[in-house]
């Protein structure tokens, strides 16, 4: 044990260093990974979607990681973090259709297989929990974590047979946890309970035996198991058990007697009564030296006596021993102990001889052979070890203890734990002649320096026994212990090389090392050195499905469509049953505008893979880009079809359910735009914008909106304001909208007039009246009709149009009448045509009308033909809301129509110039607000007619809208 201790202790201070330089070294490779990586790269996204995700920053970082996907929609990482971001929220289809996604480009990511596991836990599917567990394990195959998560799944799902089994697994992975221990007694105990209920002897016997192994100081338990082994005739087992609880339990006779009985039963009385008096005579002699024990062993007696004929030599030899200690008595009781399989009473004799002879080889050999039959390894091990430090020179020994010796190091390799293994391979290394023996122990010595990353040591072991290897093999260790010192290019150069000379390197053997090298040079953006690495793994007769889709995203990253192209075909060559490179090739269609050909080709995968996720998606997507296209052509019937088609294979599809609002909005049926915009689930980038937008939709829901426009007008000469008011109330149908208003203008006569209409004043009133009527969701049409006593036109008709182009154009037209005019009265034809278009933020417009005028001539209307030219340009700062602010301009020989309709009296035929800026806010979807202020410049003439002067006017309007 000394000597243990001193080699365990020697170990840890050679490998301290080493341990302590090789954690240095791995904290330096983890500093190199985490460094910022360049904006755009895969690193960049993933690094600052992690950090914004552990601040609690969800929504930021799902628009980041958003952005990445779009640019690198296959890699693992990124489909992972949207894994865990719809996991956060409790989506788990979501949630789970992310983390598979990214189990195809890294088939070990641990976290997504741990949040699949968490996600099937949580939505109760337990047999697919259990799946995910053991590809964990497989990948950690000693986390305590696991193996009581996959525990509890079991029982989860009934399965208390497997659960007990991993529990007994567990406890031999973890013999020192207490708790395990006694969870695996309890639960063995609940299923012995249960067997006993069934009778089920077999049952019964293989729990009793995990049980009294477990819990050997268990009265019951080992009592039942020799009650049971008696029952069903088997004598000798049932004595052993009985004399084993013997020595374990606390109240040690039941068990004496047991034993006792049952030898004499079997007419071993000689046995029996040896066992009871090597009792009285043991350490624990005082404590067996009973009445009971006498009494036992009196009937016994007794009943040796009546069997006397039958007496075994072996009992006569023993009775002989004990009065003498012959050496004839010794041999034939030593003997025949082992040959019977009298084990206890072999290691007593051993002993025995052993006190009195000291530790000759051939009784420590003897005891090396008893202590193995009975399953006492280490003990076993101990006295070869024992043997061979006196006796280095006994072969059989040697080998002996090669041969236990690595029985434990296959277990500790089992458990990885590698530094123990190499500390026991070192000691036996050169002791043994058998061939393979000495093979196997440095096969195993290489694989536990390359497991504990000492790469000299492990080169040495690998050239020192080169000759032990087959070419591929030594190849394929060389190239893992170049992977391990960081040299990718080498270990790819070295395996290209062996299969230019013909080594039997498989296609997978070459991938499992390019692989990994070329995904990390993509995540770190370095995608020309990874094409370089490509070229070389593709040009392999058959490359794998993985490096494949590698080569392909890589190439789409480049912009190299046509290089995607064509490994998208030698994918489809190779492997045409994987679906993922016929969605590429769709994909690039959809890319290149070829949508309609890219469904043709999508189509027949939706019958074949039914549900799948990604089949469905990417006929969405493309259903989702043909009806934009539409819906931008104002082809609102053709997008319908097109999104119920989508959404018939993808119904959750937010694209589509977006594009179908978008298609009720255009249509003017705002009811179920409304509806449809409520099962859209926006992006926190884009809540706000989605709320403001929703809002709106709202108000087109309201059917009855009122407005009040007051206007202030003075001349900037003239201390003096003249004031109107114009009401309207509109009520809203589905293709009919109806107006009424109401107009009041005062004015106020001026003291000091230019001409005679400014020395009059008064009140005006309008009536007014109108219908708008949707003929299609391109075509608009209105009339409007209206009367005044004056201030106003006395008359005014009115009709129009407006049609929405493609590219979002709209061209206006109107054709109007009114009768004007102060004092005489003129009739007013006006001819108007605009054009309007919507430039993201920005909306334009131009407009230009002619007047003709006929009836009597005024100082104000004085002519035929007038005409004026305005625009508009308006700003919307705020997505999916109506606030803007505008600026607008006008010019011509006679004022714009809004002045005619709503003004004082105007001047024609005179250069009438106008400039107006304004704000109209969007306060809820029942109130909108906003002011103007306009500024008007016109050519007056003089009384004589031979000169004229200008005249400034400032115009302020204010107006409220209340939609209910």
């Amino acid at each position: 044990m000394i000597r243990k201790i001193v080699i365990l202790i020697t170990a840890l201070l050679l490998l301290g260093p080493a341990a302590i330089a090789q954690n240095n070294q791995d904290h330096k490779a983890l500093n190199e990974k985490f460094t910022p990586a360049q904006k755009g790269t895969p690193g960049y996204y993933e690094q600052n979607t992690r950090k914004l995700f552990k601040a609690g920053k969800w929504g930021k970082g799902k628009k980041l990681l958003e952005e990445g996907l779009e640019k690198y929609s296959w890699l693992s990482s990124l489909n992972e973090l949207m894994g865990a971001y719809w996991l956060h929220y409790k989506q788990y289809d979501k949630a789970r259709y992310y983390c598979i996604r990214s189990l195809r480009d890294d088939k070990v990511n641990v976290q997504s297989k741990e949040m699949l596991l968490k996600i099937e836990e949580e939505t109760r599917h337990y047999s697919s929990a259990i799946v995910y567990c053991n590809e964990l394990l497989e990948l950690e195959p000693y986390n305590h974590r696991l193996w009581r998560k996959k525990i509890e799944l079991n029982r989860l799902l009934g399965n208390d047979t497997e659960a007990a089994r991993l529990i007994k697994r567990l406890s031999e992975i973890y013999p020192q946890s207490k708790e395990i221990q006694k969870e695996l007694a309890w639960d063995m105990e609940q299923r012995y309970r249960q067997t006993r209920k069934k009778n089920d002897i077999k049952g019964q016997e293989e729990i009793l035996r995990d049980l009294v192994k477990q819990t050997p100081s268990n009265e019951e338990f080992q009592m039942a198991l020799c009650n049971l082994l008696l029952s069903t005739g088997r004598s000798s087992e049932a004595m052993d058990v009985a004399g084993h609880a013997a020595t374990m339990v606390r109240n040690p006779y039941p068990f004496i007697e047991k034993k006792a009985t049952i030898l004499a039963d079997m007419q071993r009385h000689g046995e029996a009564m040896n066992y009871l008096r090597g009792l009285q005579r043991g350490t624990m002699g005082a404590a067996y030296s009973s009445a009971a024990i006498t009494s036992l062993m009196n009937n016994i007696e007794e009943d040796a006596a009546r069997a006397a004929a039958e007496n075994d030599p072996y009992v006569a030899y023993g009775k002989l021993y004990e009065r003498t200690h012959s050496e004839e008595a010794f041999n034939f009781l030593l003997n025949t102990s082992i040959a019977r399989g009298y084990l206890d009473d072999a290691l007593v004799y051993i002993r025995e001889a052993r006190k009195r002879r000291g530790d000759t080889q051939e009784l420590l050999y003897k005891e090396f052979t008893v202590q193995r039959r009975l399953g006492n390894t280490k003990a076993a091990t101990s006295l070869l070890e024992k043997i061979h430090a006196q006796w280095p020179n006994n072969q059989d020994v040697n080998e002996d203890l090669c041969v236990m010796r690595m029985a434990e190091v296959d277990n500790m390799m089992a458990t990885g734990q590698y530094y123990d293994a190499l500390l026991i391979l070192e000691s036996i290394k050169g002791i043994s002649t058998d061939p393979d023996m000495s093979n196997s122990i440095n096969q195993k010595l290489f694989t536990c320096y390359l497991n504990t990353k000492q790469k000299e040591k492990a080169m040495q072991q690998l050239e020192s026994t080169k000759d032990l290897y087959a070419p591929e093999i030594y190849t394929l260790r060389k190239v893992n212990l170049l992977v391990l010192d960081g040299k990718h290019e080498l270990a790819i150069k070295t395996l290209q090389e062996a299969m230019a000379n013909g080594q039997n390197i498989t296609s997978e053997a070459y991938e499992e090392v390019a692989y990994p090298y070329i995904k990390r040079l993509m995540d770190e953006g370095r995608l020309y050195h990874a094409e370089q690495q490509l070229e070389k793994a593709l040009a392999i007769e058959k490359p794998s499905a993985d490096m494949l889709r590698m080569g392909i995203n890589n190439a789409l990253l480049l912009k190299n469509e046509e290089q995607a192209h064509a490994i998208i075909e030698r994918g489809r060559m190779l492997y045409p049953e994987n679906p993922y490179f016929i969605l590429k090739d769709a994909q690039l269609m959809a890319n290149a505008s070829d949508v309609e050909r890219a469904m043709e080709l999508l189509r027949p995968m939706l019958d074949t893979y039914i549900g799948d996720s990604a089949v469905t998606g990417a006929y969405a997507g493309c259903c989702h880009i043909l009806a934009t296209k539409y819906l931008k052509e104002k082809e609102t019937e053709k997008a319908m079809l097109v999104i119920d088609d989508g959404r018939l294979y993808d119904p959750n599809s937010m694209e589509l359910i977006y594009d179908k609002a978008l298609a009720y909005e255009q249509m003017k049926d705002w009811e179920q735009a409304y509806a449809m915009y409520k099962l859209y689930r926006p992006g926190y980038g884009e809540m706000r914008q989605y709320n403001r937008h929703l809002h709106e939709i709202e108000r087109h829901l309201l059917r009855n909106q009122i407005n009040i426009d007051y206007q202030l007008a003075r001349q900037t000469s003239i201390d003096q304001i003249s004031p109107t008011a114009i009401i309207e109330y509109t009520r809203f149908n589905k293709k009919n909208n109806y107006i009424f208003g109401l107009g009041y203008a005062g004015r106020d006569g001026m003291t000091e007039p230019l001409t005679d209409d400014d020395a009059r004043g008064g009140t005006g009133v309008q009536l007014t009246a109108g219908i708008e009527h949707i003929f299609t969701p391109r075509l608009t049409g209105r009339a409007n009709v209206g009367v005044a006593n004056k201030f106003f036109p006395k008359i005014k008709l009115g009709i129009g149009a407006d049609y929405e182009m493609p590219k979002e154009w709209t061209i206006t037209g109107d054709l109007s009448y009114r009768k004007v005019g102060l004092v005489g009265t003129s009739n007013m034809f006006t001819v108007t045509g605009g054009v309007r278009k919507n430039i993201n933020s920005f909306h334009l417009g131009a407009n230009a009308s002619l007047y003709l005028l006929s009836g009597d001539a005024t100082d104000n209307l004085d002519g035929n033909l007038f005409y004026n030219v305005g625009g508009i340009a308006q700003f919307f700062p705020l997505e999916g809301s109506r606030t803007h602010i505008f600026l607008s301009a006008s010019v011509g020989n006679a004022p714009e129509l809004t002045l005619i309709d709503n003004s004082v009296s105007t001047k024609f035929d005179q250069l009438n110039t106008m400039i107006s800026v304004g704000i109209s806010y969007f306060v809820n979807s029942k109130i909108d607000c906003g002011i103007t202020r306009s500024w008007y410049n016109m050519g007056v003439k003089k009384s004589d007619e031979t000169s004229s002067f200008y005249k400034n006017y400032i115009y302020l309007n204010t107006y409220v809208t209340i939609h209910f």
